[in-house]
């Protein structure tokens, strides 16, 4: 019965965003307008560091950062963003002092040239001066700031050290934390949430974030729920975006957003699943492969699909050669995408 009513909802939705005078409410079909990149995707050879699977890709000045939370020694890698030739490593792995015990997000600062890391083990933020890096390899960052663990941020848009735009985690309790985005102060930890704080009807919200001062917009894709929130600044709800194979349910094993959503130029980027997200083999968990990216607009509007037919681990956007740079779980490990003539 349940089914039954999320299916009609569902297509009470479709319908809804077909009336003219409802702006907040929008549809897409990620499969109706598919573009093939494959044969676009560029290797980029890196083999002078080691990164697992689990590497997180960033932009600060020249420089290409690796952060590699399960690596055993060095935690982030500083490459060459023209060349890819590895130039430094750094964020000893560890309990000592200027060592990262739980590394969580990083935050470049090009004004500074310095980068914030998070230490979600010794709730704190650390910086890390990018010059000093490169000519000390014994370099040890300095503390910046505290973390309350209870409300912290995990994704955030820096603008300053007094406003970043943040996605906040509210520990419900020891195995359950609630999202919100707000205007976050590193110096004093202030908080202001905005009043839009996810879809009404989805109890157990979980979203990828991303927020660009350029364009006044943030944006939240949903890890379990085919739906895309666009908000502004501000925190004005710009629409929601429902996907063909929206609805309600919070059981099974389905999967949307739940991997990196960015903002490139005046387009939303985001990887987009909409399958099953694994399945047990004899015991052994196989996970569904990530090969897609989907295109919208600043207002929610659906552009295309991207299929790379590669394992996306992440991505991020070199807006200076635009273009996108991967983390790849394929025959690949690293490979970027030249974005003229596609979008």
């Amino acid at each position: 019965m349940r089914k039954g009513l999320n299916v009609i909802l569902g297509v009470i939705l479709w319908g809804l965003a077909s009336c003219a005078g409802d702006l907040q409410v929008k549809q897409y079909d990620a499969e109706s307008n598919v573009v093939e990149v494959e044969e676009k995707m560029q290797a980029i050879p890196i083999d002078s560091v080691f990164v697992t699977n689990h590497g997180s890709l960033y932009f600060l000045d020249k420089y290409l950062l690796i952060k590699d939370g399960e690596s055993y020694d060095y935690l982030i890698h500083i490459l060459n963003k023209k060349t890819f030739q590895h130039l430094a490593s750094t964020g000893i792995k560890g309990q000592g002092p200027g060592e990262i015990a739980n590394i969580g997000e990083l935050i470049p600062n090009e004004t500074k040239r310095e980068f914030y890391v998070f230490d979600h083990g010794k709730q704190a933020v650390f910086c890390f001066s990018i010059d000093s890096v490169l000519e000390n390899p014994d370099y040890l960052p300095t503390k910046k700031a505290d973390i309350d663990p209870g409300e912290f941020p995990i994704r955030i848009a820096y603008v300053n050290d007094t406003l970043s735009y943040a996605q906040i985690l509210h520990v419900l309790n020891y195995n359950d934390y609630k999202p919100m985005v707000a205007k976050w102060n590193m110096t004093t930890n202030e908080r202001k949430f905005f009043p839009y704080e996810g879809h009404p009807e989805i109890s157990r919200k979980r979203t990828n974030f991303a927020a660009s001062t350029e364009n006044n917009r943030y944006v939240e894709g949903y890890w379990y729920h085919d739906l895309l929130t666009v908000c502004t600044l501000e925190g004005e709800l710009v629409c929601n975006a429902y996907g063909k194979k929206w609805d309600l349910s919070e059981k099974g094993n389905k999967g949307y957003f739940e991997g990196k959503v960015l903002f490139a130029k005046d387009k939303i980027i985001s990887k987009y699943l909409a399958d099953i997200r694994y399945r047990i083999d004899k015991g052994n968990i196989i996970y569904t492969p990530e090969t897609k990216l989907i295109v919208f607009d600043l207002d929610g509007n659906y552009i295309k699909t991207l299929e790379t037919h590669f394992d996306i681990k992440d991505f991020c956007y070199d807006e200076e050669n635009n273009r996108l740079i991967f983390h790849l779980n394929d025959e690949m490990q690293f490979a970027y995408l030249d974005l003229d003539g596609i979008l």
